[in-house]
This record gives C-alpha cells, structure tokens and sequence, in this order.
C-alpha cells in the first residue's frame, strides 16, 4: 500500500497523461482491410502512444467512420483514466485509516469491485467498436455475419489474453477500405500490418510511435473542416517516419525492429544507414543522431570510450528489453558499412623502393617470407601474442581511392555539384590560362565541356604533437573548376591517402602509382568516369543524375618539400636547389645561400646571370632532358638539379614540369620570407651588428603598447597577440594578419615620428607590397597592381637584403618568389587562385580529430574517423533523400528562422534575423539620419522627405529593424545592437560622400547603430544602415592605408543614413581604439584566407 501511496502521490504531481497508457494501439489501413492490435495496461514514463496510420486516399464516406471511432476511443481513455484514478485513491485513503480489519477487508473487497465494474465497463467500450466495424463490414454481403461471430470471438480471447500480459496473435476484421496515403504504398502498409500483429507485445512497445492525444483532440474539435484534419494526419505520419522515409525504409524499419534478439549479426538488406534511425523508437529528432555519428563526434570532441558508454546506457536503460539499439561503436561500424582498415592498407617496402601487392589478411601467411625486389627487406614480420605469432606489414599507407573518392564524396554534395563549372569565365582564373590552352591540345579535350574537370592534388606532412616527433603524410584532392570563393572551403576538399610516419619516406614514387594509375584511367582519352551519380537541388527538391565525368590533373600544391620531393628536385640546401633555373647557389653564413640580386652570380650554364633572367629559366622539354640523362645514370644528380623524371610527368604525359609543379606562395612568401625578416629586424639590440637595422627599444615599447588597442573583426580567425613576444608561436595564419593588416597600425609613426628605421620601412614596404598583389584576388591601392610590378617589388627588395643584410638573409625562399612567381602568373593565371592554403586547412582539420587522443598510432586513429564517414557518404549516395546531414535536417543558420524574414536583394545584401518594431527612440534617430541624407539631396530615387513621417503627417513607409546582415553575399556586417559579438565588432565600414562646392570626394568611417528595411506600397525595398559618420583622413607615413580620426568622441554626423543599394558601404576596417582617448584609427580588412577571396 505505501508503494501505491507513492505512486498515486506521483502521478498527481505530475502530468497524468504522461505517465499511464491503459490503451495502445496501431490501426492500419492499406484499402482492404483493417487490423487492429491491443496491448496491456502500462506504466511508463513517456507520452501516450496510440496511433500509426498509412494506406491510401481517404474517401469523404470513410471520414464520419473514422473519427467516430477515434472520438470513441477518446471517450473510453477518458473513463478508463477517471476509474483508475478512483481506485488508487480510494486504496489509498483505505491504507492510511485506521479502521479495524473487518473495516479493511470490507474496503480491499470494494476495491476489487470498483476495480472488476471499471474492467467491465472498458471491456464494453472496446466491443461497442468492434460491433460498429463489423456491423460497417458486414453490409457489403450476406455472408459477412457468420465471419463476423467467428472473428468477434477469436478476437475476445486475444485481448483477453493479452490484458493479462502474454504475447498474442491478433485477428483480421474486414471493413470498408480506409486509406490516407498514396495508393502506391499499399503493398508497404500489407507487410508493415503484417509484421504488427505478429511481433510480441514488448516489440509492439517499440514499434508504437509517439503521439499525444491533444493532437487527436485538434481532429475532433472541429469536424467541419476535413481537408485540415487530413492535412494534420497525413503530417503526423510524415513526423513519425521523420520526415521523408520511402517505402523501402519503411519496410526495414519494421524489419529490423521485429528481429529477435540473438547474438548473430543481423543481414541489412537495404540502407544500412537507415538501421541508426530505426532504433530510435520512431523519433525524428534521434533520425540524424545515429545517422551522422562520425562527424558529430568529432565536432563535440567525443572520444570513443565516452561514445561507447552512451550507446550502452540507451541500449540498457533508455529502452526496453530486447532492443535494437546498437550498443557499441563496433556494432555501428558494422551496421554503417564501414570498410576494414585491410581494406584501404597498402603495403610498400620499408625503404619506399615499391609498392607490393594487395592481399587479404588470410593470405599473410603464404606471402611471410616475401621481399622487396629492390633492397631485399621483408614484407612481414611476426610479432608473439598470447593468441600465438601475428604477422603484420613492417610499412603500410591507406588509400581510399580517387574513384570512390570523387564518386562518394564529390558528387553527393549538391552544394559543389551545383558550383562546379561556374567560375569558367572568371578573369585571371586557370580556364582563361595559356596553360589550360595548353593541356587542351596535349590532353586533347575540350577542358569547357561540362564533362571535363581539371583537378588539383596537394602533399604535406605535419607534427602531430609538441612533444614527440611523428610526420604523417597527406595526399589531398580539390576540384579547381569551381568558382575561386569556393574552391578552397574545406566541404569541398577531400584526404585522398595517409602516409603513416613516423619519418617521412624518401621516395614518393610507390605512394602514387595507384593514384595516377586513376587519373590516367579516368582521362578525357580513355572514357573518363562512367554513370557518376550527380546529386542536385532542383526547385526545392534533391534530383540524382547520372552523368559522365572525365579528370585532368591541373596542378601540384604543397610546402617547398613536399613540391620538391614530388617533382623529385635537389633539396633547397644544394647548390643547384631551385628546379626552375639553373641558378647556382653559394656557400655563405654556414649554408648555401642564392643570391644573384646585386650582381650576376654562376650558372649551369657557365654564363652569370641575375635571379629571374629568362636564359636561365627551364621550360619543360629541358626538365625531361634532364632527367632522362640522371636515369639513364648519364649524368649526376647533384649536376643535373634533379633526381630522374618525376612520377606525375611520367604517369600523365599532358602535364608540364614549370607549370604543374605550383610555387607555394604562403609557405615560401608568407611563412617564409616574411617570418625571416620580422626575426631578423627583431633580434636582440646587443653585439656587434648595426643598430641602423634593428628596431629600437623606445619603438619596440610603443609597439607592444598598441597591441591592447587592436579590435579585430568576425572574420579573424585568431586575434593580434604581441610579434615581440609571441611571435615564437605564430603560425601561417598569424604571419598572414601581420601581413596585411597588423603591421600597417602597430608599425605606424608615433607623433609624426617613424618606429621603423628608414631602410627596415623601405624593404617591407616593398616586401608587402610584392607579396599581397600575389595573395589577394583584388589587390588594394597600396600594393603593386599587376604582376611585372609585383616582382620588380620583390625584386627590389631582394637587393636590399643581399646588400644591407648579406648573404645570411638571401635564402631559397627569397629565390625562388623572385624567380618564378611572375612567369608562373603568365602562364596559369592569377596566383591569388593558385595558393595552398587549402591544403592547410585539411591539416588541420586532421590535427583536430587527433588531438589529445593516442600518440601510439595518430593515423589509425583519423583512419577509422574517416572511414565512418565514407560510409555515410556511401549511404547517401544510395539512398539520397533518407540520409541527410545535421544542417540539412537542422539549419544552422539563426538568421533565417523567426519573423518578418529579409529576402537577398539585386545586389545579395540581405538582412539577417527577425525583423522588429522601432521604438520611439529607434524611430527618432532614423528620421534625423533620413533628413540628414535628404538635407545633401542625396534621397534615392522615388524616396521622399515625409516618407518616414513627421510631427504633421504619418509615415508613408514601414520601417523593421534588423541587427546585422550580409553584405554583397560575402560579408557580414554586424550593428552595435548585435550583442553576440562581445570581443570582435565588426561595424566600422568605409564611406565616401562627394560634398562641397566645388564638390570634393570626402571619407568617412561609419559606425553602424542598426540597419532598417523601408517598404512602401508600389515600391522597391530599401535597405539602409542608421550610423554615426566620423571623418577620418590617411595617416602620412604608413606602410598602408591607415585611416585616423582625433575626434572620435565628436561624430561628424550623430545620425546618417547610409543606402546599402548605391554601394555607399564600401569595406569593413578594423579599429584601434585608446582606452579614455580621442584617437582611434581604421585599417582595411580584406580576406585573403581560406576561401582564396577579397573581400
């Protein structure tokens, strides 16, 4: 009794319907038949489950039928929920008096009459519903009455049976066909039935789907409207089966879940991604859990220990007894249909001579005693274990294939499926390049036929940790025939094998043979890649086309090494280090040093020569000559510059030496060049080296002073930390921010006095100005403004170096910028596409999945993060419409839920987040910044004064007031109303008014307060921004535009309203404020990272 006191204690503090089911069902209908299952009286803590409902198309004869007999059902739940509740009161209060035990028994043998009346009178409401169905199903014929008696009975005995908890078989009651889907899915619903009244009753548990009776209470309330209460079943099926599951899925969901428990693993005849939705018990939100479970336990940092006591926790506790739930990592690999780490495994010889042949672990054994044929070292070695001797592979990389790679992973995303061949025309870019004219005639295909890409292959090598030296290796995959804002994201780049460390092999040959072995496979001249499936989104809807698609390798990326080691040159510590020229280097400062800036130094060819003099520069037949003399041991390879011809020019004889091999500009210009200046002009004061070229000491404070100051915005990745003391730990990233805008403010003149001495500031401008015109898509005026320029930049700079810093400064990385950037332009295009930043980022985004996991064996522990997601990707190539990912069942994007929703203008500025009200004091602002503007006669076209209102006559226009917004399609633009960027403000923006007479151009820097969408009837939305105007002007002595203003606690303008429709709203600047102080300064901000973009 005191169990029952608790309970009833219970269920009265909480929602009632929640917690008792004394009815569970599931009707379907396929227009034949009717089944119905009953299940036993529960307790359980979770909503009420009642109903599940397909078939066909609902007739408006059948619609009276149905609700009666859910208006019924509700009745009945309802009285059978008031006499249950009688009763545990009335237990309850008999418990706690204090009667005699005649009084006790008297009140237990009310009880148990209370309780026999409440099972009679529920009893009768369930026949009163099988009468009226067959009442409904007998008047088709005269022979529907004896079946009807058979089935009333055999039915009687069922429920009987299973109100007493034992499983049970159900009987079939024909009635007048009732349907609600389309008639297609007929067959779904007969097997769908079928498996139902089958399953035992703990099954049925499972299978039932949630689904509160308040929304059956929506059907009933108003019975006038039919086409709203179809609407509301038909979508509540679709939440059931969440949201877009096909028949085929429909079938497996049932058939997994009817599975019996037993230790064998099951068979998945369907989508086996499909599996990880079923045994979430039928709820949307758990669809795309076990669906994409790979990268969002990588995103959320889960380690697989904590991942594995998750999936035991749901499997034991969450859900019943008997569940389908996987309960292991490995169960869910096994279901995803993830590949064996053999299968992606390739062998090579310990001293990388070759490649051995593919073979499956059984067939280790009769291969132990294998060799290489080159060097004689074993394949295998045996390693002892408790289960005996193991043989495993003494060198191995995975390789996940270039077919299966683009197939799986490139084709099924319809964002790149819909980018690719749409930045064709683009000036600069590699489709406009002599050398895409180039490989056409040598590849003999039309590289602008929708068919054709060109595609680029990057390598490098990174450390995965601080502490313990481990290389690993990546070959990496990128399509270059996207537009350039798009290339470069990392969705759109792919790992296309792991060369396991932990040093870095000698010889990349036996890494590549199977992968250029593809790309000569799939060229234009043999046929290319057949019946590719291409996913796209085509009016709202995801479409599957099978297409043809034929590959072209476009270009190498990587760091110095790694171009080197692919294109097998000397390293950059040998006398003939640059495999573009013939250029020799001199031994100077304790290495070899390339110099030629100042004056002609030796060559190959026995003349001296400049850097970058044309008669040295090697075209490619020259690079093939050379080779073949050093692999026909008919030359030497410290005398040649090269090591034999290169895998990728022997594999693929369209690709050229000079032009496939791409300069890596941010590691040689960036990390290198720059990274080697700033350490040297930074070095300690003390020694015998000239003070005229380190900066002083008073400078050094004033600079570390101005780093506190820096605001940086939403796009900065990392923020400015101090270069004199942090520099140590500057990665590209940071380097590449100095670069471009730290550098013009903190090294600006303080009081009109310079902090760089005069010739530290002239080699950086034109080191800077070189450097960025090579970097940046659309170089700003303060760098040079065309190639030739670009290197002259360099060039001079390089000069200065050789003579005020000697030769201990003239390193390759100088070199080979100077030598063959420019011609490198001429001939591809615009080396602001042509970066490998993208080969970056995948790095670290590896280094991501690793970090802080083993230090044992980091690439197997990437290797198995990948291959889940392969097999995702197989899923949704198979099954486009089920397997979605997380954003596509979720949109991430805030902006875009809520109210009053700004669509993208002519021009894609659009405002983000819900529209509100203005108030009063909103209100005000705009209209002195509305009268400002109309003041200077400056209204757009068709815009008035009084539109806005005034004291006199109310407003023509609606004004909603949005926080921030994208400007242009590429920039976000936040106000100082956007309150979720605390450290990064992102609202300082170029303007620039022509004012006076006569009129002279005058710049302002525009603090957004909020942005405003104007709206008039009969015309064109007008989207603004209300900001405060300061006026600033260019700080003499820069290196760079660097805007300044005294009175920046005094606006020019309080109010203005600027129109993002005239592009008046030019650049995003990142501020310098003083704490307490009337200065601030404004440096522009263009984004070279990444995506390879400006702005």
């Amino acid at each position: 009794m005191q169990g029952l006191k608790h309970a009833t204690h219970h269920i009265r503090r909480t929602d009632r319907a929640s917690y008792l089911i004394p009815f569970f069902g599931v009707l379907a209908f396929d227009g034949e038949l009717v089944q119905l299952a009953l299940l036993p009286l529960a307790l359980q803590p979770c909503p009420v489950s009642c109903l599940l409902i397909l078939g066909g198309q609902l007739r408006a004869a059948d619609t009276t039928l149905l609700l009666l007999l859910l208006l019924r059902l509700l009745v009945w739940l309802t009285q059978a929920w008031s006499n249950f509740i009688h009763i545990i009161k009335h237990l309850t209060v008999s418990s706690s008096s204090s009667s005699s035990s005649s009084s006790s028994s008297s009140s237990s043998s009310s009880s148990s009459s209370r309780l026999l009346v409440w099972l009679t009178q529920a009893w009768s409401n369930v026949m009163h519903i099988i009468k009226h169905l067959t009442v409904r199903s007998s008047s088709s014929s005269s022979s529907s009455s004896s079946t009807t008696t058979t089935t009333t009975s055999t039915t009687t005995t069922t429920w009987i049976s299973s109100l007493m908890g034992q499983e049970t078989t159900t009987t079939t009651i024909p009635v007048r066909p009732i349907s609600i889907l389309p008639q297609s899915t007929t067959t779904a619903a007969r097997t769908l039935t079928s498996s139902l009244l089958t399953a035992s009753w703990q099954q049925q548990r499972q299978l039932a789907v949630p689904l509160r009776l308040t929304e059956f209470g929506t059907l009933l309330r108003r019975p006038e409207q039919q086409q709203r209460r179809m609407t509301l079943l038909a979508s509540t099926w679709k939440t059931c089966m969440s949201g877009s599951m096909s028949q085929s899925l429909a079938l497996f969901w049932l058939k997994m879940m009817m599975q019996s428990k037993s230790t064998k693993q099951p068979t998945l005849q369907h989508s086996k991604q499909s599996y990880l939705s079923l045994c979430t018990l039928g709820r949307p939100c758990c669809w795309y859990r076990r669906a994409s479970w790979p990268s969002q336990k990588r995103r959320h940092h889960q380690t697989d220990q904590h991942f594995e006591e998750e999936c035991k926790i749901k499997h034991t506790l969450d859900y019943p007894p008997g569940n389908s739930y996987p309960s292991s990592l490995y169960m869910i690999r096994k279901l995803l249909g993830c590949r064996e780490v053999h299968e992606v495994e390739q062998h090579v010889c310990v001293n990388d001579c070759c490649k051995f042949n593919k073979l499956k672990p059984n067939q280790y054994r009769g291969a132990l005693r294998q060799k290489c044929p080159v060097c004689k070292e074993l394949r295998f070695d045996t390693k002892m274990t408790d289960r005996g001797d193991r043989i495993i592979p003494r060198k191995v990389y995975y390789d996940f294939g270039l077919e299966k790679v683009i197939r799986e992973k490139f084709f099924t995303d319809p964002a790149w499926c819909a980018a690719r061949g749409q930045g064709r025309d683009t000036p600069g870019d590699y489709y406009t390049s002599p050398e895409a004219r180039r490989l056409h005639e040598a590849a003999g295909a039309e590289l602008h036929c929708p068919d054709t890409s060109v595609w680029h292959l990057g390598l490098d090598f990174c450390q995965w940790f601080k502490s313990k030296a481990h290389s690993t290796g990546f070959l990496t995959l990128r399509c270059g025939d996207l537009p350039h804002q798009d290339r470069s994201k990392l969705r759109f780049t792919r790992i296309l094998a792991i060369i396991t460390g932990p040093g870095e092999p000698k010889n990349l040959d036996p890494y590549l043979q199977e992968m250029l072995a593809a790309f000569n496979k799939f060229s234009p001249g043999n046929g290319g890649l057949k019946d590719v499936q291409q996913h796209l989104i085509v009016d709202g809807q995801l479409q599957v086309q099978e297409v043809d698609h034929k590959i072209l390798l476009g270009g190498v990326y990587g760091d110095t090494p790694g171009i080197k080691k692919l294109a097998r040159w000397l390293s950059h510590s040998a006398y003939l280090g640059c495999g573009y020229c013939w250029l020799k280097g001199t031994y100077a400062a304790g290495a070899v040093r390339f110099m030629g800036y100042l004056h002609p130094v030796d060559t190959v060819l026995g003349q001296p020569a400049l850097c970058g003099d044309d008669g040295i520069l090697l075209d490619h037949d020259a690079h093939v000559a050379r080779a073949e003399l050093v692999q026909g041991q008919h030359m030497e390879a410290s005398a040649a510059g090269c090591h034999g011809m290169s895998i990728v020019i022997q594999e693929l004889d369209y690709t050229s030496y000079p032009n496939t091999f791409v300069v890596p500009v941010p590691h040689a210009g960036i990390l290198g060049c720059c990274k080697d200046f700033w350490s040297y002009v930074l070095r300690p004061t003390s020694g015998p080296s000239s003070h005229q070229f380190v900066i002083s000491s008073e400078a050094r404070r004033i600079m570390a002073l101005r780093a506190a100051h820096v605001v940086a915005t939403c796009d900065f990745g990392r923020p400015y930390t101090d270069i004199l003391t942090k520099k140590g730990n500057w990665v590209m990233e940071d380097w590449l921010h100095w670069t471009e805008t730290w550098s013009v403010y903190i090294t600006a003149p303080h009081k009109g006095r310079p902090l760089l001495p005069p010739v530290v500031a002239q080699m950086w401008q034109h080191l800077r100005s070189g450097l960025l015109y090579f970097s940046r898509v659309h170089p700003s005026p303060d760098v040079a403004q065309d190639g030739v320029a670009a290197r002259d930049q360099l060039f001079a700079y390089a000069c200065l170096v050789e003579q005020h810093f000697g030769p201990a400064m003239c390193k390759f990385n100088l070199h080979v910028v100077v030598c063959r950037l420019v011609g490198q332009e001429a001939a591809r295009g615009r080396a602001a596409f042509s970066n490998e930043y993208w080969v970056e980022n995948l790095m670290q985004w590896a280094k991501a999945i690793v970090r802080g996991r083993t230090t044992g064996r980091p690439e197997l522990v990437l290797l198995m993060e990948m291959l889940g997601e392969e097999a995702l990707a197989h899923l949704r190539m198979k099954h486009p419409h089920e397997v979605r990912t997380f954003e596509e069942w979720f949109p991430p994007c805030a902006a875009m839920r809520g109210s009053n929703l700004d669509v993208a203008g002519s021009y894609g500025t659009q405002l983000l987040g819900s529209g509100y009200e203005l108030s009063c004091t909103e209100h005000a602002t705009l209209l002195e910044g509305w009268k400002a503007r109309a003041s200077h006669g400056l209204l757009p076209a068709g815009w008035f004064p009084g539109d806005l209102g005034s004291d006199d006559d109310a407003a023509v226009a609606t004004a909603l007031l949005y926080k921030y917004a994208d400007v242009r399609g590429c920039e976000l633009l936040h106000s100082t109303m956007y309150l979720r960027a605390t450290q990064r403000k992102s609202y300082f923006v170029l303007v620039k008014y022509r004012e006076g007479t006569p009129a002279v151009e005058v710049t302002y820097m525009a603090k957004v307060l909020f942005l405003v969408k104007l709206s008039a009837h009969g015309r064109t939305d007008l989207r603004v921004a209300v900001c405060e105007l300061h006026r600033v002007q260019q700080q003499a002595g820069a290196i760079g535009v660097l805007w300044h203003t005294a009175s920046f606690d005094k606006p020019t303008h309080a109010s203005y309203v600027v129109c993002f429709e005239a592009h008046e709203l030019q650049h995003k600047h990142v501020a310098a404020l003083v704490p307490g102080g009337t200065d601030a300064w404004f440096i522009p901000y263009n984004n070279m990272s990444g995506a390879d973009r400006a702005y």
